[in-house]
Order: structure tokens, then sequence, then C-alpha cells
């Protein structure tokens, strides 16, 4: 900063003799700095010795209830260079800072102030700009990504559908109606089969020790049919064979097959 721009930047004073001063009540207007409103002017009129329109008020609150008005000349105002304007002192009823009543505001604000006013909403303009900009582009690139999972997703669903659809043609609708037509055709209630292994253990298990030769056994979770050959006389066989615990022996049959006999067996698991 150069000598000349730092001279500026002091405040300046206007004489006190160049100062009307006048204090009006104005409780709905708590906390007003700077020019008085249009609104205002009539009721200093009365306190000023010279036209109204000759002059440039400004205002500071000096209490919740009441305004101090600081008026000059318009002539008094055209200083070049000064950036701030203030009474050289105030009169000892008005309970106020000289620094309060700073003329040079509102349409003799310095253009330097308003260029340095501007040039900072400029930057929060720009900054405000910058990031929205941002967001816009980290949305953009999500939305992106979004997409391209979801036409992944599609992707899978078609490669699915074509690996188990009956014809090239069906789409994944198509997939649907088939999918709810062979629910609705299931049965309710599907019971899986019993252990078969677990049957044939149980059988032979209670094999008796007697002289025979097994020619088939065959085994489901809840049946056996046994076909064993027995030489000489079967009822000693009959005798010792005993079903499995559960289980119910149907009527045997007997075929006499040259010197042997063939005994045929049938059981069932007793339902429970």
């Amino acid at each position: 900063m150069n000598a000349s721009s730092a001279r500026a930047s002091m405040p300046t004073t206007i004489p006190a003799d160049r100062i009307l001063w006048s204090i009006i009540e104005a409780p709905n207007v708590k906390g007003m700095h700077g020019p008085i409103p249009a609104g205002l002017w009539p009721v200093i009129e009365d306190d000023l010795p010279i036209a109204a329109d000759s002059l440039w008020a400004v205002s500071a609150p000096i209490d919740g209830q009441r305004l101090a008005v600081c008026a000059a000349l318009r002539a008094d105002l055209d200083i070049p260079g000064a950036l701030i304007l203030t009474p050289e002192s105030v009169p000892e009823f008005i309970p106020a800072d000289p620094s309060a009543f700073n003329l040079l505001v509102g349409e003799y604000e310095p253009k330097a102030i308003r260029r340095l006013r501007t040039r900072r909403h400029l930057l929060a303009a720009a900054g405000v700009l910058l990031v929205a900009c941002l967001i816009a582009t980290g949305l953009s690139r999500r939305a992106a990504a979004w997409r391209a999972e979801a036409e992944a997703a599609q992707g899978a669903v078609r490669h699915v559908t074509a690996s188990v659809a009956n014809r090239a043609v069906w789409s994944r609708e198509d997939l649907i109606l088939e999918l709810a037509q062979r629910r609705q055709s299931a049965p309710a209630e599907v019971v899986p089969p019993e252990d078969a292994a677990v049957s044939l253990a149980a059988v032979i298990a209670m094999w008796p020790a007697v002289p025979a030769k097994a020619q088939s056994i065959t085994a489901t979770g809840r049946s056996a049919s046994i076909a064993v050959t027995i030489p000489g006389d079967a009822q000693p066989f009959l005798a010792a064979f005993k079903p499995p615990s559960g289980w119910m022996l149907h009527e045997p049959r007997l075929v006499a097959v040259d010197q042997a006999k063939r005994l045929n067996l049938e059981l069932r698991k007793e339902a429970p």
C-alpha cells in the first residue's frame, strides 16, 4: 500500500460546525445504521434550518427507542479519495461515538469500496459455482456408476433367463410366468423319501443264523423284499427271522425249487 492509498483509507472528519443533529423517536427501527429512510425525513425537517433536499443524513441507534440523526450538506461530501467521512465530534446530548456516523454510504459510497464489495461478491459467487460444479460432477459420476450396475444386473438376468428357458425367444417375463405356473402345480407338501440304506441295514441286522442263501434283497425307505433259498425245511428260518422294530412282516410265500425251498418275504414299515 502506497502513502496516498494509506491516507485515503484513514477516516476523514468533517468539522462539527458543518453538522446538523437531531434525535427522533423510532421504536420500530431498532439497530438502524446508515442513510435514514425517506419516510423519516418529514420527522426531522422541522429541526432543519435549511432545505432538506440539500442535505444528506445518516442515523445510528442511541438506545432501544431513539435514533440519532447526523446531517451534512451534500456539497461537503465531495472529498476526493476519502473512504470514510465522520463528524469531528458529537454534541453532549448524543450518546454515541463519531465513528458510528459514516456519511459516505448509500449513494455517496466511494467507488473503491463498491468495487471491493462487488469483487467479494463475485469471488463468493465463483466459489459457490465451483462447489456446485464439483457436486454436479460427483452426482453425474455416481449416476453413471449406478446405470452401469443396473445394466450389468439386467445382463445377468438375461443370461440366467437364456440358460434356463425352454425356448430361445423367452423373455424374463415368460420365465416369471412359467415359474409361477410350476409353483401352482407343485404339491403343497412334498415329503422327502426316507433313506433306503437305513432299512437295508435294519433287515440285515435281523438275519437269522440258520442255513440260507439270499438271492436278492431290495429295500426302500419304508419297505423291503427278500428272496432266500433254504435247503430242506423253511420253518427254522421263519421261526428265527424277526422283523426290525417298527416293521411288519407280511405272509411269506414259499416255492419248492428242486431239493430246496425258495422263500419270498415282504416287510413294510408301520405307520407312525
